[in-house]
């Protein structure tokens, strides 16, 4: 599943929809994230754990 940021605030994201339903969730990442990584990705994945 793909997540965009939202560029409007640092770590923050949104994941519209997730298998074929809207969700309009947002998701924030820690400045951590971008410490360790040089900085924050235009998009994350994630996958559901069953």
């Amino acid at each position: 599943m793909r997540v965009k940021r939202i560029w409007a605030v640092v770590g923050d994201y949104l994941l519209e929809q997730f298998r074929g339903e809207f969700k309009n969730h947002k998701i924030w990442l820690c400045r951590v994230t971008e410490f360790v990584f040089k900085h924050l990705p235009e998009r994350i994945y994630f996958k559901e754990l069953k």
